[in-house]
């Protein structure tokens, strides 16, 4: 399946709200209960976050070289 830009900056944007959301969650110390649920989820989209944006960023450098030097 081939992943635009866009929708590569759509999930990366989404993954970005996620680790937000969690760490918000942790650091207000909220449903205290489920602060090591928090702590894996956080985790699990943090490592998302990341391979997205550096998909992101390998696309977009792609495209720098194939579209944007040759105008």
């Amino acid at each position: 399946m081939f992943m635009t830009i866009s929708d590569l900056k759509a999930m990366y944007d989404r993954y970005h709200e996620m680790v937000n959301w969690y760490q918000d969650k942790l650091v207000k110390g909220e449903d205290y209960e489920r602060q090591d649920e928090f702590t894996e989820r956080l985790k699990h989209y943090s490592v998302k976050l990341f391979n997205t944006g550096k998909q992101l960023e390998m696309e977009m450098d792609k495209a720098y070289e194939n579209e944007i030097i040759k105008l």
